[in-house]
């Protein structure tokens, strides 16, 4: 038994390799015939193994000695997607990354029926909010005016804070995800945290240990949108269920994820750039605007979204059409125990606890 499981491993051991033939891989195609790593018996693991068309799923006992090949297979793919990852490794920085064809057909429709079943009793919000997610007493608190400077004159924290935003949408929050769903149980698996570490560049990450906002799955029907915000968290991880759009690049539909990126920085809170933004996407000028800052990502169900949010502002597009968007967001940190502060929890759950 243990010599056919080494000479299964050796004939094996390479079909994890990513070829480099072709301008970008195509999700699930540029994994046909290959062999996925996984242990045997994970619902999310088979799902995902049966989604990128592998024949040889291995068992627990020898995935950490082949995990490496693994992560080269990330890092060759992370190399070709729409959404370059943020590396001081890497040129033409964007904001994240995006894998297409993450989740399998079946996983999307159950976690999809999952999160529309909970959807009646699920906190529906809709309301104004600053581009911070703060009470504005807390962010002039953490950051007056003479601690902070901008790129250039003429706008400050006070013209920001005033440009209010709305956003409406229902959201499913971590205690109302039934653990039968198989988004449940991928989020609760422990190598995703590895698998995620490594493409993040992170030396380790931890679910966040928010009661309500650890596993949200957002749905934006008719008329809900996103408004324009910075993330508290340095970075987010989206898989979208289903989409409101009719085509990828079409406007029909609308729940368009768009984002400027890198606007920001630890040391420039850039007022003037971020009201030029904001001005832009009044004004309905997205794809002209400011040489071009205001960017769309194009997201198809099952892609499997990280996103670089505190410094990159961005928002979800208004839903036009009569199908809701739907999107689940998974939250981690790099430091154990982090949970949301009240404020967040009440404008986006309606509860604290």
């Amino acid at each position: 038994m243990k010599r056919e499981h080494d000479e299964l491993a050796e004939d094996t051991a390479d079909l994890t390799q990513v070829s480099s033939e072709g301008s970008r891989l195509k999700g699930p195609d540029a994994y046909r015939n290959k062999t996925i790593l996984a242990p045997m018996g994970t619902l999310p693991m088979r799902l995902l193994a049966l989604e990128y068309g592998a024949d040889i799923v291995y068992s627990e006992e020898i995935i950490a000695k082949k995990f490496a090949k693994c992560l080269r297979t990330v890092d060759e793919k992370s190399k070709r997607v729409e959404f370059v990852l943020p590396d001081h490794k890497k040129k033409n920085v964007e904001a994240g990354c995006m894998l297409p064809g993450f989740f399998k057909d079946d996983a999307i429709h159950l976690s999809l029926d999952d999160a529309l079943r909970a959807a009646p009793l699920a906190f529906r919000s809709d309301n104004e909010h600053n581009i911070y997610l703060e009470d504005e007493e807390d962010e002039e608190k953490a950051n007056p005016p003479e601690t902070t400077t901008s790129a250039s004159q003429g706008a400050t924290k006070r013209d920001v804070l005033q440009r209010a935003q709305h956003s409406s949408k229902t959201c499913v929050t971590y205690d109302q995800v039934s653990p039968a769903s198989p988004l449940h149980a991928l989020y609760n698996w422990d190598p995703l945290l590895d698998f995620l570490a490594a493409v993040l560049s992170k030396e380790q990450l931890h679910r966040t240990a928010d009661r309500l906002g650890a596993l949200n799955v957002h749905i934006y029907h008719q008329g809900d949108e996103l408004g324009w915000h910075f993330d508290r968290g340095e970075f987010a991880v989206s898989l979208l269920l289903q989409s409101s759009a009719e085509s990828g690049a079409s406007d029909e539909g609308g729940g368009h994820f768009e984002y400027a990126p890198h606007l920001r920085s630890a040391d420039d809170q850039n007022y003037v750039d971020v009201i030029g933004v904001l001005d832009a996407a009044e004004e309905d000028k997205s794809t002209t605007s400011t040489g071009g800052r205001i960017r769309r990502l194009n997201i198809t169900p099952g892609a499997l979204v990280f996103f670089c949010g505190r410094h990159s502002l961005h928002r979800v597009t208004k839903v036009t059409g009569d199908t809701p968007r739907v999107m689940a967001i998974l939250s981690f940190e790099t430091r154990p125990g982090v949970e949301l502060n009240d404020y967040t929890r009440l404008k986006f759950f309606g509860r604290t606890g």
